[in-house]
């Protein structure tokens, strides 16, 4: 291994209590232990200024020649001066004193696990001499990996029992091991990432020592380090980042309750000056991705998981600033080199649940639904959380996929609600009625009119729209775009006849559904007709409605109409200088209003249209209220984004603050732009590639869940199941 001679090496002051706890005892506890914190407080920062001053980590020392482990265990007879007098060298019997054998034994605990299992020899790797140093100074509150040695402190028995507890040592003795190869910064997410190495390896030794399997362990780092009358199990549970600890004792700043700071998940990630920017504070998030990948392949930890992570800090990509995601797309990597397939997706998925990497999930098939003959459609209830994604199956059934607090199922909608319901010629697209909870799914019927099935509580309802309103029948390839107003209680459905004009349903109070008796384009003369299937919405603030869609003449045309008549503009033309023609179907949306990036002012009543041009660019059309169309190549815009072979999806996400795309590409990769309305250029990922999805047949489907800041992708893939990936938002 060469990793760390191909550069420095870094090390850090690395301390198992943050300085935020020994603050809130200086703060919060007796005359005596206030005393006691702040005199630990002192000696760490005399360890730092030692450190910045004194010999560093990579400064020679004398290794044994055989054998490998050379121990070596100090008292400093409680003053401050390491290494002190040698208790304890190799291969010598217990000494009587609890630390020293202690520290003796976890030392070689922790040689054992990188040398047997790993096949490190040493910290450096290089039989490097394990020396600590125990009984350092008048109660000291803290064990220290300072950057050449272990030094820890006999504690102060009201609040602290002693330190030389395995998985401390292991825990303190690990962070040499990340000095020697990956050299991981000790501030921010890097530093995160340093403390939850040391805290999984900590784990993984004294799990090792017992015989114990990933199942049986406690997770804990620190037990039984809480002195009695502490309201604490540990410093950390790696199982329940979070939970370790509750005491009046410890309030601070970050917990002005006493409790334990630790997040377990992305969303809760904690922004701080504090502890090198929360370094024992949001390790809590890359420790819970550990203990999930560790228990979900069960067995012993310290094998396949471990060595996932051990390898991953060997690894040359690992660099000293790496992020958290930086860090989980590598362990995918090597999960998947070292073997195979399943481990990656463990690993995917373990950091998925705390809200990092993209997962894949292949839902149809895992729950016995059919194969779909064509892309799908979907809707989110953002109030219950439910999910509904419907599809075709080539023999005409609609199925739904669903989701929801309750679990996952499917069901056959084009027969359930009544045994003559006509099957479906084309795709369906599906909307929600925000009033009564219930999705509603238009379609063209194989006898070409348009029809409608929706859910009813225990069931299923079915209308035959188009014939109950004596309007045209539905043209080839038509996919009805349906939406509903809250403010009137009216439903609006628009579609594609056969003569290529559009047609507009509606249905106000649950009354029968109707039709004005004329296209929209005989409303508005001059109008060309579709090429296409229309997207429509509502400006929820004016009550506008509006019809965005492809006109025979490829440019993108929008109707628009309140309680007067209807108008009708030329999109790619109005107010915008030469917008690129369109080779596919536009999708529209309206914010009623976003921050703008860097300013404490809101833009309001945005209208956005998204659609595929003639270069295979994805273009952006955008306008407030009255004002002029502007219109914006966001593929151009955005660097590494390929070319699109498919209509894109766009959304708006509320909670973020970000706009969304997704698009498939030539080679049948699912691809995603994102970026902050007026911020910075947009960002592109191969989604497929991150997650090792199977590829897609052609439009994808997507949503934001915005109380969960996660967002859903569902696609057909090449074996035609619906396929699934999702992935968290706030990148």
């Amino acid at each position: 291994m060469k990793r760390q001679k191909d550069r420095p090496t870094r090390s850090c002051i690395c301390t198992i209590i943050p300085p935020y706890i020994q603050e809130a005892i200086a703060r919060n506890g007796t005359p005596s232990q206030r005393a006691t914190a702040q005199q630990s407080l002192a000696v760490d920062a005399q360890l730092r200024a030692q450190r910045i001053a004194g010999p560093s980590f990579d400064v020679p020392q004398t290794a044994a020649a055989a054998p490998c482990k050379n121990r070596s265990v100090y008292t400093a007879n409680n003053t401050n001066v390491v290494p002190g007098t040698l208790l304890r060298s190799e291969g010598q019997p217990p000494n009587g004193d609890l630390e020293i054998d202690e520290a003796y034994d976890g030392l070689g605990a922790s040689f054992d696990l990188f040398l047997d299992i790993y096949g490190r020899k040493s910290i450096d790797d290089a039989c490097r001499q394990l020396i600590a140093t125990a009984h350092y100074g008048d109660r000291y509150n803290n064990a220290v990996w300072d950057g050449s040695q272990m030094v820890f402190g006999d504690g102060d028995p009201t609040i602290f029992n002693r330190f030389t507890l395995i998985d401390i040592t292991g825990h303190e003795l690990t962070h040499g091991v990340t000095g020697a190869t990956a050299g991981l910064f000790y501030n921010g997410q890097s530093g995160a990432l340093n403390e939850s190495i040391s805290d999984v390896f900590g784990s993984l030794i004294k799990q090792r020592s017992l015989g114990q399997a990933a199942a049986e362990a406690d997770w804990l780092i620190g037990a039984g380090a809480w002195a009695a009358n502490i309201n604490g199990v540990a410093f950390r549970s790696m199982k329940a980042p979070g939970t370790a600890y509750h005491d009046p004792l410890l309030k601070h700043d970050l917990r002005p309750d006493g409790k334990d700071p630790q997040p377990a998940h992305m969303r809760d990630y904690v922004n701080t000056e504090l502890d090198n920017g929360g370094v024992h504070v949001n390790s809590g998030i890359p420790n819970k991705a550990f203990y999930l990948v560790a228990t979900a392949l069960g067995g012993n930890a310290w094998h396949v998981a471990g060595n996932v992570w051990y390898r991953t800090l060997l690894d040359s990509r690992l660099s000293a600033t790496a992020r958290f995601e930086d860090f989980a797309r590598l362990t995918a990597d090597n999960a998947e080199r070292l073997y195979g397939a399943f481990v990656r997706g463990v690993v995917v998925q373990a950091w998925h649940e705390v809200g990092l990497l993209i997962a894949h999930d292949q839902r149809a098939r895992r729950i016995g639904a059919p194969k779909a003959a064509g892309s799908p459609s979907s809707v989110v209830n953002n109030s219950t959380g439910g999910i509904n994604v419907i599809y075709r199956e080539g023999n005409g059934h609609l199925h739904e996929l669903w989701m929801g607090w309750e679990g996952e199922g499917w069901g056959d909608l084009t027969v359930s609600p009544e045994p003559d319901a006509e099957l479906a010629s084309e795709i369906a697209s599906v909307y929600l009625d925000s009033a009564t909870q219930q999705p509603i799914v238009p379609y063209r019927g194989n006898n070409g009119h348009v029809q409608s099935i929706y859910y009813i509580p225990g069931g299923a309802g079915h209308d035959r729209l188009s014939e109950t309103a004596h309007s045209p029948k539905a043209g080839s390839k038509a996919v009805p775009a349906g939406y509903y107003t809250p403010a009137t209680n009216t439903h609006h459905l628009v579609y594609r006849g056969n003569d290529n004009r559009l047609h507009v349903l509606f249905s106000t109070n649950g009354g029968i559904v109707q039709y004005e008796g004329q296209s929209l384009h005989q409303m508005a003369p001059g109008s060309p007709l579709a090429k296409g299937n229309p997207s429509a919405y509502v400006d929820t603030d004016s009550g506008f409605n509006s019809v965005v869609y492809r006109g025979n003449d490829n440019d993108i045309h929008r109707f628009y109409w309140g309680t007067g008549p209807v108008g009708y503009e030329n999109l790619s033309a109005w107010g915008v200088a030469q917008a690129p023609k369109a080779a596919g179907d536009p999708v529209s949306y309206y914010i009623s209003s976003h921050p703008i990036l860097g300013t404490s002012e809101v833009s309001r009543h945005v209208n956005q249209v998204t659609y595929r041009d003639v270069h295979n660019h994805i273009c952006e059309l955008w306008w407030r209220g009255e004002e002029r169309v502007n219109h914006w190549d966001v593929t151009a815009a955005t660097e590494g984004a390929p070319p699109a072979a498919s209509d894109p999806v766009a959304y708006y996400s509320a909670a973020t603050n970000t706009k969304h795309i997704f698009y498939r590409s030539a080679d049948s990769h699912l691809h995603e732009l994102w970026w902050v309305p007026g911020g910075s250029l947009p960002k592109h990922a191969d989604i497929t590639n991150q997650t090792f999805a199977a590829p897609a047949l052609d439009k994808p489907t997507a949503f934001s869940m915005e109380s969960a800041k996660s967002q859903h992708i569902f696609y057909r893939g090449t074996d035609n199941y619906i396929h699934e990936i999702r992935m968290f938002l706030g990148k």
